[in-house]
């Protein structure tokens, strides 16, 4: 099971819906695909129609010691898609974690993943805009990261961070985690937007992919329809971006 970790520490980068479209495209290409939303705002959870759907989701894989990682598990309505869910209750998990003194408090989410590693073919986390131990968590259990920017005058604000972020928990506690790269969302095609896209390309650490989301209405459409962009509208533009992307990604980890 390849693990994927969306990051980023600005909210309203296009994270969540990211992570769900990538794991569209990845489940119509016949992969089995679990999302593991660690967002206590729940958004992935309610994208593919799975919030509130079970008493047991990413709070208790993180809170229960021994807890069946299985259990949390919701098979949502679209094939090949599966979730943990998140909701309101996980913005009050860690601190419970950080007090839990009784374990190695990084790697809770690797040890409950170990336990379905052979029942998926990609694991996409969601992780909250911010460097927690939630997300330190995400880190640790990750073969890879990628991150998410969306082009406006905050547009590097914090990304030297995260990525000093991601070496440092591949040196401290993941030396399999991987940085695959940084990409785009809601791109458009003003004079300001071409010129710090060009700056973001020239920054060999960003790795930037060539694949770019560009801004479309059907994204957030699809949002109130609760489902991938991919699914409602497969050849808007955005569809066609996170399609794209998709590829470039299966490219990068295909060694």
């Amino acid at each position: 099971m390849k693990k994927i970790a969306v990051i980023n520490i600005k909210g309203g980068v296009g994270k969540t819906i990211s992570t769900v479209n990538i794991g569209a495209v990845l489940a119509k290409k016949n992969n089995k695909v679990l999302i593991v939303d660690l967002d206590p705002q729940g958004n992935a959870s309610q994208l593919v129609k799975s919030y509130g759907k079970s008493d047991m989701g990413i709070s208790n894989v993180f809170l229960e010691k021994k807890f069946e990682t299985q259990k949390a598990i919701i098979k949502t309505e679209h094939k090949n898609i599966d979730i943990i869910s998140a909701n309101i209750n996980f913005a009050f998990a860690e601190s419970k974690i950080i007090t839990d003194t009784s374990r190695q408090q990084q790697f809770i989410l690797r040890k409950a993943l170990e336990q379905i590693e052979g029942m998926y073919d990609y694991c996409l986390i969601d992780c909250p805009p911010n460097i927690g131990v939630v997300t330190i968590n995400a880190l640790t259990a990750s073969d890879q990261a990628i991150v998410p920017i969306k082009i406006d005058q905050f547009a590097l604000d914090g990304l030297d961070y995260l990525l000093s972020t991601i070496f440092e928990i591949k040196e401290e506690f993941n030396p399999n985690l991987n940085f695959l790269g940084s990409f785009i969302t809601m791109d458009n095609n003003t004079s300001v937007n071409k010129g710090i896209k060009e700056h973001l390309n020239n920054n060999a650490v960003l790795k930037m992919f060539e694949t770019s989301i560009k801004t479309n209405v059907k994204v957030p459409e699809s949002t109130f329809n609760q489902m991938p962009v991919v699914y409602t509208d497969p050849k808007a533009a955005a569809s066609i971006g996170y399609n794209n992307l998709t590829e470039e990604i299966l490219k990068k980890t295909s060694n």
